[in-house]
């Protein structure tokens, strides 16, 4: 082999190992700093959310606890009086409530009433299976205690 051809050769290998030496590890340097940026962004935008959904609690807490049809609701689980139902168990009042959805227990776990408001939001239709199944168990929701009159929560269903 002739010596511009070693040399040649040699350059290259020089350069394969200079490219290598630098490639790999700015690449691992680059791959870990998109890891910590998405890592960053995904706390973020985690944190977003908890602060929206304590927004909305403390929204519900609000309504739960400043809802003057209160005791009007306790006399419609006892009596279950049409004239309350038609006054306050609209549609308009569960959409200015931002409820999508409202069941009504007695005491004993059985629900009195309980409507969705349809995608169309000017009518009701039945609830989600899922919701009508609480009334059937002691989920969190339904149980009562001195120490935590208020329950407040989300409940996943399938349609989101």
């Amino acid at each position: 082999m002739k010596l511009g051809a070693r040399i040649l050769l040699a350059l290259a290998l020089l350069l394969a190992l200079l490219v290598a030496s630098l490639v790999l590890p700015l690449t691992r340097f680059v791959l870990g700093e998109f890891d910590r940026i998405e890592q960053k962004m995904a706390f973020s935008r985690a944190e977003d959310i908890h602060l929206a959904l304590e927004s909305l609690q403390r929204f519900q807490v609000a309504t739960v606890v400043d809802w003057a049809n209160w005791d009007a609701m306790v006399r419609f689980v006892q009596d279950q009086n049409p004239e309350f139902q038609q006054e306050n168990l609209g549609v308009k009042t569960l959409d200015d409530l931002a409820i999508e959805a409202l069941l009504v227990f007695d005491p004993s776990g059985k629900m009195v009433w309980g409507q969705a408001i349809a995608p169309d939001e000017v009518r009701f239709t039945p609830p989600d299976e899922y919701l009508l199944a609480l009334g059937l168990g002691d989920h969190p929701l339904l149980t009562f205690d001195e120490e935590h009159p208020v329950r407040t929560g989300l409940i996943p269903v399938e349609a989101g």
